[in-house]
């Protein structure tokens, strides 16, 4: 600090020294490269970037970094790794985890205070001690972590969302954000490849984010833009109808659907019996157009008229019951890490395909994966989790105490209980994300959506109604 006051630029951030550490990471990334074991260089970039990418995310606003995080992690995930092999790359978790390590520093540097409720306690105590089953007995070490990080990710998202009175306005701003994301991947494939199944896409997180789209769209929280949202919303919609996937779109249409039961509940009689007829028009204009769409699509046409009695859903049903029968051998859980037998593969014979029996450390089922892996302690303490969130928004909702942010909570959450019977919506690292948002959203505090401030004189007047009888405030 000089005699005037003024911050001088201190040695250390001289271009000089900055040319001097840019020579070292160049030279260190060389070395890396050529002499380094496989991975070492990609290691040793990250490194590098890491200090500049976190100069620029502190910098943005809290839904931007969060859009980067749950949807860049999956784009990285089909870019890097398509079709999901070989399970979540690296590059996808530390590019989450990077993330919520920036909005986790944000928080403390703003001096926000976080907490956790019970129920959320409870969660993470079944975690601990499904830990400590899978260290005894022996859990491959790379799974055990996996879960591990899968499980207590849930319960860090919520401590850092909640800290950072996260709301409907980070929700607008994070599915902003996603769409931009997202956008450039699905137009290319739309204009080129309308039609061909993508398996790849299930993992774009489209199912969630139509119906979130839809629930910012409908409360009108988008301050400007609302049409080009929706039509970017559509866009994704058909996307998601294209890739073939059956979750994927029955999801995003069940939740949608939720979403406008909501607002329809909350709407005055003429607008929700205008939204009833608009829906009815829409869903005739969609059973007409459903032989143009057997000649457009054929493919995803005939996929999703296939809808429960498709294999792909026997096994997911054959593969909780073993999931169960395992756990009925070992009721307070086999532990992170453990192996189960279960029919999850489909051989085709002559006489016609069978499920095959492979030994597998995932269950598509959330239910049957908490019960074997978690014990029934472990089911208990998510279904509490989810259960407590969802009747506080449901209260919140009743009441018009966050009517909004109550609606988003609702929706997400019966998404999640929902999708949980066949896929992994309340344990698989790219979704519990948007079950913390949910939870954050159902806890909202007050902070976040301010009653506008009256004066004296016209509370005064609300108190004292015009017989001359009290009339409380809400």
């Amino acid at each position: 600090m000089s005699l005037l006051g003024v911050r001088q630029t201190p040695r250390w951030a001289s271009p000089g020294a900055a040319v001097l550490v840019g020579a070292v990471i160049a030279v260190a990334l060389e070395a890396a490269m050529l002499f380094g074991p496989p991975g070492a260089g990609q290691l040793a970039l990250g490194v590098a970037v890491a200090p500049l990418a976190f100069a620029v995310l502190i910098r943005l606003p809290v839904g931007v970094v969060l859009a980067i995080g749950i949807i860049g992690g999956p784009v990285v995930n089909y870019l890097v790794l398509p079709g999901n092999a070989e399970g979540i790359p690296p590059h996808s978790v530390a590019l989450i985890a990077f993330c919520e390590f920036t909005l986790l520093v944000r928080m403390i540097r703003s001096r926000q205070t976080s907490s956790l409720r019970g129920v959320e306690v409870l969660y993470l105590a079944t975690v601990v001690f499904a830990l400590l089953v899978g260290l005894v007995r022996g859990g491959a070490a790379r799974v055990v972590a996996a879960e591990v990080v899968e499980t207590t990710n849930l319960i860090a998202l919520v401590f850092i969302l909640r800290g950072l009175k996260f709301d409907r306005r980070d929700a607008a701003t994070f599915a902003v954000a996603a769409h931009l994301i997202l956008l450039p991947f699905l137009l290319p494939y739309l204009a080129m490849s309308f039609g061909e199944r993508r398996v790849d896409f299930y993992l774009s997180q489209l199912g969630t984010l139509i119906p979130f789209s839809v629930w910012l769209i409908l409360n009108g929280v988008l301050k400007r833009g609302n049409g080009a949202f929706a039509a970017s919303t559509f866009l994704l919609l058909v996307a998601a109808f294209s890739t073939s996937q059956r979750g994927l779109l029955m999801v995003a249409v069940a939740a949608s659907a939720i979403a406008i039961g909501l607002y329809v509940l909350r709407s005055s009689p003429g607008r929700a019996a205008a939204m009833v007829l608009v829906g009815g028009l829409l869903l005739t204009v969609f059973l007409e157009a459903v032989p143009v769409l057997q000649q457009i699509a054929p493919g995803p046409t005939e996929r999703l008229s296939e809808g429960f009695g498709a294999l792909s859903y026997q096994s997911r049903v054959a593969e909780a019951e073993d999931a169960f029968a395992a756990w009925k051998g070992q009721v307070y859980g086999l532990g992170f890490g453990a192996s189960i037998p279960v029919r999850a593969e489909v051989e085709y014979e002559i006489t016609g395909p069978r499920l095959v029996y492979v030994t597998s450390t995932f269950i598509h089922n959330s239910y049957a994966w908490y019960l074997a892996k978690m014990g029934l302690q472990g089911l208990m303490a998510v279904v509490l989790l989810v259960g407590v969130s969802s009747w506080t928004a449901f209260r919140r909702f009743t009441k018009d105490d966050h009517q909004v942010e109550a609606m988003g909570a609702l929706m997400l959450l019966a998404l999640s209980a929902g999708g949980a019977i066949g896929g992994p919506a309340l344990h698989g690292f790219y979704y519990t994300s948007w079950v913390a948002i949910a939870i954050v959203l159902a806890t909202a505090e007050s902070e976040a959506a301010p009653r506008p401030q009256t004066s004296r004189r016209s509370r005064w007047a609300r108190l004292v109604a015009l017989d001359g009888s009290r009339a409380r405030v809400v």
